[in-house]
């Protein structure tokens, strides 16, 4: 009976467990909320003013309130929720989004590549809706901004030429490979036709954590912020580095055991 050596064995096993993450590696993951049981357990409160509100309508979807501060001191009303198992570099994340509170001059979206959110800490990306003329603004605006802690910079806009209904549903989708960032959105009865799309390039932030924000942005009459969510997901592709250390792993692992032991040696 023909033994198998421990080491070889050892490598065999190494070089399993590599290949099978390759596919991780090249189709990355997905991450699906649906809020069908009526829980954020999963998810992170990001409510730096302490008047945050997450609820659950009809016990499937995802409501967040952003309650008016008593004072402007620290900014107008702001909240959010980060979802915890997903944290990666590029990304593709989308949600539904099924109504906002109507003639109020706020903003509602996705947020991505988030890290240390919290007063004055949060920073990321953030592509958002904010309603024009119905609220008693100029544009109508889909917007790409960077957040540093927590201060907006614009990134991209998007005008669209109509504002869109809080009574019928939309798909939000955004995206981020390296620096390159998108946004889109579609109406979920129409989801091929693209309403408004925005394009940024920005390197400030390579990898983080994902999910949604609502926030006032009235600097002069300070108001609540509400929008109701559904169907969150988010497919994430590991950071450059990890990637890069798994495959040299591999590379290690395909040499070692493509080397052929010495033939022995026969003396005469």
């Amino acid at each position: 009976m023909h033994l198998v050596k421990f080491s070889h064995w050892r490598t065999g096993v190494l070089f399993l467990a590599l290949t099978a993450a390759v596919p991780l590696l090249s189709h990355g993951q997905t991450f699906v909320d649906r809020f069908d049981n009526g829980s954020d357990q999963d998810w992170e409160h990001y409510n730096p003013l302490d008047t945050g509100s997450y609820t659950f309508p009809g016990g499937n979807t995802y409501e967040i309130t952003a309650g008016a501060p008593d004072s402007g001191f620290f900014g107008a009303a702001r909240a959010g929720s980060i979802f915890q198992p997903a944290v990666g570099h590029d990304f593709t994340v989308k949600v539904d989004l099924l109504g906002w509170l109507a003639g109020m001059p706020q903003t509602f979206g996705l947020v991505a590549r988030i890290n240390e959110p919290g007063l004055g800490s949060t920073t990321g990306y953030l592509l958002s809706y904010n309603p024009g003329t119905s609220a008693g603004r100029e544009q109508n605006a889909l917007r790409i901004q960077r957040l540093d802690n927590e201060a907006p910079v614009d990134l991209a806009l998007d005008d669209l030429p109509d504002d869109l209904d809080p009574e019928q549903g939309y798909r939000m989708t955004f995206s981020g490979t390296g620096g390159q960032l998108s946004g889109s959105v579609a109406a979920l009865d129409d989801l091929g036709t693209t309403l408004g799309s925005v394009t940024a390039t920005d390197t400030t932030y390579a990898t983080g954590r994902f999910g949604l924000l609502v926030a006032d942005t009235n600097a002069f009459d300070l108001q609540n912020a509400s929008a109701t969510f559904d169907n969150f997901e988010v497919t994430i592709v590991p950071e450059p580095s990890r990637s890069g250390v798994l495959m040299g792993l591999m590379a290690v692992a395909l040499a070692v055991a493509s080397r052929r032991r010495p033939r022995p040696t026969h003396h005469d």
